[in-house]
């Protein structure tokens, strides 16, 4: 079967758009992918008593959002906010669980009375 110059013309437009379609279809979708931000899933850790220890979000295996950790007895120690690794401030609570001192992403120290009181 012998193909006309008109039918083998036509075969190369409509590869010609299958090709185009497809490189329109990665273009647009290839951003979306490599921007979307990962889904974060809860974690929690324990001590060897079963107590828990910490408490917080993982995404792509890097801390993320808020974390709270406590002592094997179960008193908060402090409160930790990360955005995909970086850590953002810390919160350091006394036996009592009021707020001993504060770290803020820059390291800044600010130790807060023993009353309790700013």
């Amino acid at each position: 079967m012998f193909l006309t110059l008109k039918a083998m013309k036509g075969m190369k437009t409509a590869i010609w758009y299958k090709r185009c379609n497809l490189l329109l279809l990665f273009i647009c979708i290839c951003p979306m992918l490599m921007s979307a931000k990962p889904k974060p899933v809860k974690e929690k850790q324990y001590y060897p008593n079963g107590q828990l220890q910490a408490v917080g979000f993982m995404a792509n295996g890097l801390k993320d959002k808020r974390w709270e950790y406590y002592s094997p007895e179960g008193v908060r120690l402090r409160t930790e906010k990360w955005n995909q690794g970086k850590l953002r401030w810390q919160i350091w609570y006394t036996a009592k669980g009021k707020i001993a001192k504060t770290i803020d992403a820059n390291g800044k120290e600010k130790i807060r009375p023993a009353c309790g009181c700013s």
